[in-house]
């Protein structure tokens, strides 16, 4: 009888002394090539064929004067954006990537995106794609705040 209660309170032991996660697991935001494009249209996997964020930037450690995609970088390795990607990624309700241009030129340029100030779109640029096709400019602010209102908004209306 000793044995079992010894036996009862190393489990309840062991139990009490594991990690419980209180947050989700982080999903880090993937860096796409050109294989993740047929033409201008998004190569969805893993049988997932809804609405993604993908922005259009420069790999900030070969590129250091570009300030807002040094933000954004920022932003997509920030412990908070990762968690709530995390959270979509799992019910499905986005995804989140980027594409440097500074290394796939040929995909930024055949949206239209170079980083030049002028009339086409500077870094960082966000598209929205639905069912792996380009569907319209991200209009939101450029933060972990702007893209959660952003969500929101897009839920509530039934469009994601």
């Amino acid at each position: 009888m000793a044995l079992l209660f010894g036996v009862i309170a190393l489990l309840l032991a062991l139990a009490a002394s594991t990690p419980y996660p209180v947050e989700p697991p982080q999903q880090s935001v993937p860096k796409l090539s050109a294989k993740s494009f047929k033409g201008t249209e998004l190569v969805t996997s893993h049988g997932y064929n809804g609405s993604a964020l993908i922005a259009f930037t420069v790999n900030t450690t070969t590129v250091k004067s570009c300030k807002p995609c040094n933000a954004f970088e920022k932003l997509t390795k920030s412990n908070a954006l990762t968690v709530q990607h995390a959270t979509w990624w799992k019910e499905d309700v986005l995804r989140i990537a980027k594409v440097y241009c500074n290394q796939h030129s040929a995909v930024c340029d055949s949206f239209g995106v170079s980083g030049d100030s002028g009339t086409e779109p500077g870094y960082p640029y966000l598209i929205w794609f639905k069912g792996g096709k380009e569907f319209e400019p991200y209009d939101g602010e450029r933060t972990l705040d702007g893209i959660i209102e952003w969500v929101k908004k897009h839920q509530a209306s039934g469009a994601l």
